[in-house]
């Protein structure tokens, strides 16, 4: 079914660069028990996948983006969570994780151009698990 809705995002895909305005980003530990939550850009190219921090949050985090390291990316779908948080791309720098949340909608875009850009995409259906807390 071709509409105008599928026609944009065919267009976005095909860029050398996809860049999804706004994401809800999660992760940080301000404490013991407490974690920030903020925005930012999630922005992927070829061999490279970041994520750049809004102000207050970069503030928050004490830096301004994460970068991914490695070539596995994990892509969660969380099936309790609200449809408009409910697709994490996790990025991990090897030593901070953050969780960049969208739209379900945003799920096979993201997941192809993932895998354009020359990652190995791991995609997990979980109840609400979105990977920031290391498993053994």
């Amino acid at each position: 079914m071709a509409g105008p809705r599928a026609s944009v995002v065919q267009v976005r895909i095909d860029l050398p660069i996809f860049v999804l305005m706004y994401v809800g980003v999660s992760g940080v530990n301000v404490g013991p028990h407490f974690a920030f939550h903020g925005g930012g850009r999630l922005v992927i190219q070829k061999n490279d996948l970041h994520l750049e921090l809004s102000r207050g949050f970069a503030k928050v985090a004490g830096y301004p983006f994460i970068a991914h390291a490695g070539d596995v990316v994990q892509v969660f779908h969380q099936r309790l969570m609200p449809f408009w948080l409910n697709v994490s791309v996790l990025i991990d720098d090897g030593e901070n994780r953050l969780c960049a949340s969208m739209p379900s909608l945003f799920r096979k875009a993201i997941i192809r151009q993932l895998r354009a850009a020359g990652y190995q995409v791991k995609v997990h259906r979980t109840w609400i698990f979105r990977g920031l807390q290391r498993l053994p």
